[in-house]
C-alpha cells in the first residue's frame, strides 16, 4: 500500500513539475466576459444643446436676455474675472482608443505597444504577499513588454509591501533587456497619504519624491529629466489586489488626462468591469489566465503560462484520483 502512496505522489510531483520543462499551452477560457463587446458596434450621438431660437419655438416662451449670445469681452466669472486657462494637452504620446471588441488583457497589451520607444510609463504595485502568486506573472509579463519596445518605466507604489515584493522580478526584467536604473526605470518608493498623495503626485512629482527608493536624488536620475508631473507619462498602469487602487488612479490620475490600464487578481477584475465599459479604464488583466493570455500576445512561454498549465493539470489530476478512488471502493465491496 505505501508503495502505491509513494508512486501516485511520484506522479503528481511530475505531473505539475512537467508545464515548467515543457510548453503545453492548453487551452483556457475567456479570463474575462467581454461584456463591452456590443458597445463597440453602437453608434454614441452627443446631445446637441439648442439654440435659443429653437427653444423659443418649442416651448413658446421668449428666452432671457443675453442667452444664446457672447458677452462682450468673453465670459467672465462672478469678480469679473477671466476663468482659468484650460489645462495645456500633454505633448506626449497617448495610446488611442481602445477598441471595445476585443479581449480587455488584449485591449492593455495593444495600449503598452502603441507607444513609441523612450515614451513614459508609470506604474504601480499595489499588492500584497498573499496575491503575489497571481501578480508577480503579470508584473514580469508587463515590464517585459516596456523594456521589450524600449520604453521608459517609473514605479510607484500606494502599499507598503508593493516595492520590496516587486523589486526582483522588476530588476531581473530590466537586465534581460540591458535596461539600465536611472536612465531607463527607477523604483520611487511608497507614496504615503494614498489618493490626496497621488493627486499631488500628478501634479507635481517632486513636491512627493525627492528621492528614489535606494535613496538616490531624483535631479541626478537621467529619466527624470523634464519629468515634473503627469503630462509628461503616456500611459498609467496599476497592479493591484483589489479595485479600490485602479479607481484612485481614475478618480486622480485619470482627471488629470493621464490614460489608465490596471492589472487585478482574478477575483478583484470583476468590480472594474463599469470602468472597462465606460473606457476609464483602457485594458485589464486577471490573475494568471490573464497573465497567460498576455504571454500568448506576446508570442513567449513564460510563468503566466506555465502556472496556469499546472494549475490546470493538478486539477485533472485530482478529479482523476477521486474517480479511481471511488472506483476501487466500489470494487472493494
Amino acid at each position: 500500500m505505501n508503495l502505491w502512496r509513494y508512486l501516485v505522489y511520484l506522479l503528481l510531483a511530475a505531473v505539475l513539475m512537467l508545464p515548467m520543462i515543457v510548453p503545453l499551452g492548453l487551452p483556457f477560457g475567456e479570463e474575462i466576459p467581454n461584456l463591452s463587446a456590443p458597445l463597440a458596434r453602437m453608434e454614441t450621438v452627443a446631445p446637441r444643446m439648442p439654440a435659443a431660437g429653437e427653444m423659443a419655438v418649442k416651448t413658446g416662451k421668449i428666452p432671457p436676455p443675453g442667452m444664446g449670445k457672447m458677452p462682450p469681452g468673453g465670459m467672465k466669472g462672478a469678480g469679473g474675472q477671466q476663468p482659468a486657462e484650460p489645462p495645456i494637452e500633454a505633448t506626449v504620446p497617448h495610446p488611442p482608443p481602445s477598441d471595445m471588441a476585443q479581449n480587455p488583457t488584449e485591449r492593455l497589451y495593444r495600449a503598452i505597444d502603441s507607444l513609441p520607444p523612450s515614451s513614459l510609463i508609470l506604474l504601480g504595485v499595489d499588492f500584497g504577499a498573499s496575491s503575489q502568486a497571481e501578480m508577480l506573472p503579470l508584473l514580469s509579463n508587463i515590464t517585459d513588454h516596456i523594456f521589450r519596445g524600449g520604453r521608459h518605466l517609473l514605479v510607484i507604489s500606494l502599499a507598503d509591501q508593493g516595492p520590496l515584493l516587486s523589486s526582483v522580478t522588476l530588476h531581473n526584467v530590466a537586465a534581460r533587456h540591458n535596461a539600465v536604473y536611472g536612465r531607463d526605470w527607477a523604483l520611487l518608493g511608497t507614496i504615503p497619504g494614498e489618493e490626496t498623495a497621488l493627486l499631488r503626485f500628478g501634479r507635481d512629482i517632486r513636491s512627493v519624491f525627492t528621492v528614489d527608493l535606494m535613496g538616490n536624488p531624483m535631479e541626478e536620475m537621467p529619466l527624470m529629466n523634464g519629468v515634473n508631473n503627469a503630462v509628461q507619462i503616456s500611459l498609467a498602469i496599476d497592479l493591484s489586489e483589489s479595485e479600490a487602487m485602479p479607481v484612485s488612479y481614475v478618480k486622480m490620475l485619470g482627471s488629470l488626462g493621464l490614460p489608465i490600464g490596471a492589472a487585478l487578481t482574478a477575483s478583484a477584475a470583476p468590480n472594474l468591469m463599469p470602468y472597462l465599459q465606460s473606457r476609464q479604464i483602457l485594458g485589464l488583466a486577471a490573475g494568471l489566465p490573464g497573465a497567460a493570455h498576455y504571454e500568448m500576445l506576446s508570442g513567449k512561454h513564460g510563468p503566466g503560462l506555465a502556472a496556469l498549465d499546472a494549475l490546470s493539470l493538478g486539477g485533472i489530476l485530482l478529479i482523476l484520483l477521486i474517480v479511481v478512488g471511488n472506483l476501487t471502493r466500489i470494487r472493494s465491496k
